[in-house]
């Protein structure tokens, strides 16, 4: 996680269990928690806790009706069926004739340039949305006599993904209004509504070596001790390497507290 000063994060909270759940796996979680300033909530007392994992309150899953086209296509309503047991309405596995929703998966070169294409399709005649990847976004387009044109809109919007955190969220909730407005997109709004999604700290190279002084430049993650490695979020099972600022030799160095909205 990124450092963030301690007026933008409420640290040190604690559930006894049955508030939250793990959004990667659905499981109730019982334990320290902390929010940020965006409202996202996740594990640990503070940021530089690990690991961390976001977590979703069981209200708003509850809220989630997943008989309905708007929650079948809702990525957190798989997990709100993860905890009920509801089969066969997850929104991984889509009615038949319905696209397949496909979650992005970003590279360094992604990264590198700060920001990427996101893709979606959204039905016709109702307010139901879809993520999608490129490759059935370009589909859509080339199938204009078939199902997929006829029943379905698509369209795609740009999404930042490094650089000063309030900055990126306040840029892709405004591309995300636009859009809505601009397109006429019904509640897409409502559907994509994290606007730090994807956020990583990415450095263009000058700033960080390896220890035989050898250049760094890619994804980079702060321990809470200050020391800094490489790779978005810290690895488990110890494949990122230690990373040291330009100048310095020492393995533990200071939080970047200094650069914060800067990098």
């Amino acid at each position: 996680m990124p450092f963030f000063p301690k007026n933008r994060v409420t640290e040190n909270l604690y559930t006894n269990g049955g508030e939250y759940a793990v959004r990667k796996t659905g499981q109730d979680y019982t334990g320290h928690y902390h929010k940020i300033y965006t409202g996202a909530i996740f594990t640990g007392k503070n940021p530089q806790s690990t690991p961390i994992f976001e977590l979703i309150p069981y209200q708003q899953l509850e809220n989630i009706d997943v008989t309905s086209p708007q929650g079948f296509f809702n990525r957190d309503s798989a997990v709100f069926n993860s905890i009920k047991n509801i089969k066969g309405k997850s929104a991984i596995i889509p009615p038949s004739g319905v696209p397949q929703p496909k979650y992005p998966i970003l590279t360094n070169s992604d990264y590198a340039l700060g920001e990427f294409q996101r893709y979606f399709l959204k039905r016709r005649n109702q307010p139901i949305y879809i993520e999608i990847l490129k490759e059935d976004y370009t589909n859509a387009f080339k199938n204009r006599k078939g199902t997929l044109f006829v029943m379905y809109l698509p369209f795609s919007l740009p999404w930042k993904i490094t650089g000063n955190p309030q900055n990126v969220l306040d840029t892709n909730r405004n591309i995300t209004l636009l859009t809505e407005k601009d397109n006429n997109l019904k509640n897409f709004s409502k559907f994509l509504t994290n606007y730090t999604e994807f956020y990583g700290l990415y450095t263009k190279g000058g700033e960080f070596t390896f220890k035989d002084s050898t250049p760094y430049k890619g994804l980079y993650h702060i321990m809470p001790n200050g020391q800094i490695m490489t790779g978005r979020t810290h690895d488990p099972y110890g494949k990122d390497k230690i990373l040291y600022q330009v100048g310095k030799t020492s393995s533990t160095q200071p939080p970047l507290s200094t650069k914060v909205g800067d990098y």
